[in-house]
């Protein structure tokens, strides 16, 4: 029925399309062995875009997907999950701009199944190019977008005892419309005897302001959010530098700040 939706959507001036997974495509045992929608579905959205008429896509999906040809053709892309009962409700919801989305991403959205496995805290080494562009996922892990756009601003961190340290900064809505957004605290470890990834997510909240509203976020870190497992498999606390970041995602890290753990 793709030559129905393309004909429909000459005549649309917006193409809504509910494309994704199913207890078919996406569950235990349903492995794949590429990361394209299933069946004929970028097919049918390459072909109403052509159309010039603008699309959003809704995704119902349970795992990431390539849509690396679906984000040249899209004007926004939801991604909804598998919703369950109130699933509908909240996708109508969004597209209506009756609420704000402020959803992040759990998982890294790879560009190619070449990329896999794509996620945000893999170790350092290799090359940090492919032959064929970027290394870095279509989408990465905590990334969402909002109807309003928000600034970070006067990152502090102050140490509060032996491995405690205050973080403390300033999260401003900078649109016209009220919404929330999930701020994202990182850290590395920047010298360390074995080897750690570049980032980890070790706080987050999410915090509602109205247009124009700036509120103060403070995290409070531990031993737990700095240490690792050393060459003996016991957890300590190395001393040395930690770089501090703080973002709206993995990849789009705001602030950032040098702490020192002392020798202990």
């Amino acid at each position: 029925m793709i030559e129905d939706a393309v004909a429909i959507a000459k005549d649309a001036e917006l193409a809504i399309l509910v494309c994704g997974d199913n207890t078919v495509t996406s569950g235990e045992g349903r492995d794949r062995s590429k990361l394209v929608l299933a069946g004929r579905q970028r097919e049918l959205i390459l072909r109403v875009a052509e159309t010039g008429t603008p699309v959003v896509l809704v995704l119902e999906n349970g795992k990431a997907v390539d849509l690396s040809e679906e984000t040249s053709v899209c004007k926004a892309i939801v991604v909804a999950g598998f919703g369950g009962e109130y699933g509908a409700k909240a996708i109508v919801e969004t597209l209506a701009g009756d609420v704000n989305p402020a959803g992040r991403l759990s998982v890294s959205y790879p560009r190619h199944e070449g990329m896999v496995p794509c996620y945000y805290s893999r170790l350092p080494g290799g090359s940090s190019e492919y032959l064929e562009g970027h290394p870095t996922p279509m989408y990465p892990f905590g990334h969402g977008l909002s109807y309003t756009s928000f600034e970070y601003s006067n990152l502090s961190v102050k140490p509060l005892g032996a491995y405690d340290q205050e973080v403390t900064f300033t999260v401003k809505n900078v649109g016209q419309r009220d919404g929330d957004e999930v701020v994202q605290l990182y850290i590395n470890d920047i010298d360390s005897s074995v080897v750690t990834p570049e980032k980890l997510l070790r706080k987050f909240c999410r915090i509602s302001l109205s247009a124009g509203e700036s509120k103060q976020v403070t995290f409070t870190l531990s031993f737990d959010d700095f240490k690792l497992l050393g060459t003996d498999w016991k957890w300590k606390v190395e001393s040395g530098d930690f770089k501090i970041m703080v973002g709206a995602s993995s990849e789009d890290i705001r602030l950032s700040q040098v702490t020192e753990i002392g020798y202990f």
